[in-house]
């Protein structure tokens, strides 16, 4: 795989888990969809993680591997935390 062939990949990636997570947080409530977003985004990083460690993947390629796009993911999960309103979650 060529390295453009390999950032393609890891952008369709992306978009894809961003997509599915937004897909899915609109049909809830609006305070719900940064939540939703965030917990997709970190459901795809796991599962790219889980693929990369079963086809043992090498960490230092020269191309983006699954490991870059898990990383990405939960980076991307995380910078959407303090965007959540905790009070929708207060139990009262």
């Amino acid at each position: 795989m060529t390295a453009s062939e390999s950032i393609r990949w890891w952008i369709h990636s992306i978009l894809l888990w961003l997509a599915i997570g937004f897909s899915a947080a609109v049909v809830g409530p609006s305070q719900l969809i940064m939540p939703a977003i965030s917990s997709f985004l970190f459901l795809g990083a796991i599962i790219n993680a889980l693929i990369a460690a079963f086809t043992r993947q090498d960490f230092n390629e020269d191309t983006l591997t699954r490991w870059d796009v898990a990383a990405a993911l939960y980076l991307l999960s995380t910078l959407l935390l303090p965007f959540i309103d905790r009070s929708v979650f207060a139990v009262k």
